[in-house]
């Protein structure tokens, strides 16, 4: 009566409950079942044949059971919604904390490069005095470290905060041993060092970005590490694996060091003072969304082997290298440059440094500036690509390649390294290149530049040749 009064269960429902039971009953089978009481009481009733004949049924109170099963749900359910709320402030607080630094990266990295334009123009200024010039290029490499901390702390935000997610694609090791053999081999050789990479076909699928920071933090690290000797990079077969090798003559690591020296600001060397402490722990963040481990071992004295094993795709031949660009000829003396950028220090000191390569600096700051500044296309347009407000580097380019109706070659010169500035600079038809930049690999891509618009004509393509290819 309770139940059918309180829409518990319809009269049908109970009724074929009590059929149900006197079936039981009558066929001599057990039968089990929990039933709440109009008092709010809850009872299992279970009912089964007695030996020697009939029938008997139990009713059993379960109530603080199901009263401390019902408080035991809502519990975890209310504790289950904090949680998720709490994830979710984590990740927003993360985001908030990724795009904080890389908007104060950006802050940052602005005068740090006109800092080190600025010193490339003293150096050569006080070039064939040795004392000053080893006082600017230990503080060219004053700001190259401060630049690689702040980048360093960029990358292992990002990667902490979720946002680099891999992308698998078959890539071929050759080919990266060569672009990293290339990035660190005059730093070897500066050191007196042999840096050799052992020729490979193997093919891997992996994040091409991943696997590179990978092999480029581990390579810096055997090159910094070093004294005497060389460093070796390679691959080994491992049954169906493929284990990418750097092996290096260094000081080694300690034993009880090796785990340590993979977390944030940590080195092998407790009076070491090279390094930022930051190039392992992007390594270990790395090699954790490629879902690899990293092998290490290493001899105190006698140097280390750092390795990653990956499954190995196949084995093919690399495709052949693209043709070297044309070997820039000329000089760069009496070249027109347009340089775009709203930091003004960076401004100044980049037309500082050109004016002393002998090139016809004209500076502006944004769009409006650069239409009245230059009223005809220069040789070469340097833009940066972060302007004021809204305004985007390659935007301008292409409202003053419109004005002008010609493309001159350009060079995205900015801070952020990321997708959207590289996108940017293919749509520009343009070389980035990141501040805060070498002076050394500026002027060589000036140089590149404009030995190619020279091969094209003197102010570069037209509108309508760049648009028929």
């Amino acid at each position: 009566r309770f139940n059918l009064e309180r829409g518990h269960a319809s009269e049908a429902e109970i009724a074929e409950q009590v059929a149900r039971r006197l079936d039981h009953m009558r066929a001599g089978t057990e039968h089990r079942m929990e039933r709440e009481q109009f008092d709010g009481r809850v009872l299992r009733i279970v009912g089964a044949p007695t030996p020697g004949g009939g029938y008997t049924t139990s009713y059993t109170d379960i109530t603080a059971d199901r009263r401390a099963e019902q408080a035991l749900e809502e519990k975890v359910a209310t504790r289950t919604r904090q949680l998720s709320a709490a994830n979710a402030a984590l990740a927003q607080a993360t985001r908030s904390k990724t795009r904080f630094l890389a908007a104060a990266s950006h802050d940052l990295i602005q005068p740090l490069n006109a800092a080190r334009l600025f010193a490339s123009a003293l150096g050569e200024e006080v070039a064939g005095s040795p004392q000053l010039e080893r006082l600017v290029a230990d503080l060219d490499g004053s700001i190259v470290s401060a630049d690689r901390l702040i980048r360093g702390l960029l990358d292992i935000s990002k990667l902490d905060s979720g946002g680099v997610v891999a992308v698998p694609e078959p890539i071929a090791i050759d080919l990266l041993f060569e672009d990293v053999a290339r990035e660190f081999a005059l730093q070897a050789q500066a050191k007196g060092l042999r840096l050799r990479r052992v020729r490979t076909s193997a093919w891997v699928m992996a994040d091409r970005a991943l696997l590179t920071a990978c092999l480029r933090n581990l390579m810096s690290n055997a090159v910094r590490y070093t004294e005497t000797g060389g460093v070796l990079i390679g691959v080994r077969r491992r049954g169906a694996e493929a284990l990418i090798c750097i092996h290096d003559t260094g000081r080694g690591i300690a034993p009880g060091d090796i785990d340590r020296i993979f977390g944030e600001f940590e080195r092998a060397g407790s009076t070491d003072r090279e390094g930022l402490g930051l190039g392992l722990a992007i390594v270990r963040r790395a090699a954790r969304l490629l879902e690899v481990e990293i092998e290490t071992s290493s001899t105190p004295g006698r140097g280390s082997r750092f390795a990653l094993a990956l499954p190995m795709l196949r084995r093919a031949a690399v495709p052949a290298p693209p043709p070297a660009p044309a070997r820039p000829r000329g000089q760069l003396a009496n070249a027109r440059v347009l340089v775009v950028d709203n930091d003004a220090s960076a401004l100044a000191a980049t037309a500082a440094l050109l004016g002393k390569w002998g090139l016809e600096v004209t500076c502006a700051s944004n769009l409006a500036e650069a239409q009245a500044a230059a009223l005809q296309a220069p040789d070469i347009a340097i833009m940066d690509y972060r302007l004021d407000g809204p305004e985007r580097g390659d935007a301008t380019y292409a409202a003053l390649c419109t004005r002008w109706g010609r493309r001159p070659p350009a060079i995205l010169l900015t801070a952020e390294s990321g997708d959207e500035t590289e996108a940017a600079a293919a749509r520009m038809g343009a070389n980035r290149l990141l501040k805060p930049s070498s002076p050394a690999a500026l002027r060589a891509l000036i140089a590149t530049c404009l030995a190619q618009a020279r091969d094209r004509g003197a102010d570069g393509q037209t509108l309508a040749e760049s648009a028929t290819g």
